[in-house]
């Protein structure tokens, strides 16, 4: 049996929403400098999980994007995400609204 492998399924937003992510990020870099994750693409975490069948799991996400239809979005500030459980760093969360 094939050992587990962990996977990082996210959303990555294009267009506008992108360049406000983007916009965000150059002015924290530009009040506080370099930071973990600032140069990062903006994206959406929607899973970080472990699975033995990485075709399964691909198969299964392709059949699921297709039927998704792309929610718009209103920005409406920022937090900070205290020690997130999964890697212990804070996160600067962007928030949003339908």
């Amino acid at each position: 049996m094939q050992e587990a492998q962990p996977h990082f399924i996210a959303i990555l937003p294009r267009g506008e929403l992108q360049s406000k992510i983007l916009d965000c990020k150059s002015a924290v870099r530009g009040a506080v400098g370099n930071q973990l994750y600032v140069t990062d693409p903006p994206h959406l975490t929607v899973f970080l999980a472990s699975f033995q069948d990485r075709n399964l799991l691909c198969n299964s996400l392709e059949e699921l994007t297709t039927a998704l239809v792309s929610p718009v979005i209103r920005m409406e500030g920022w937090h900070v995400f205290e020690q997130g459980e999964e890697s212990g760093a804070s996160h600067l969360i962007l928030s949003g609204r339908r």
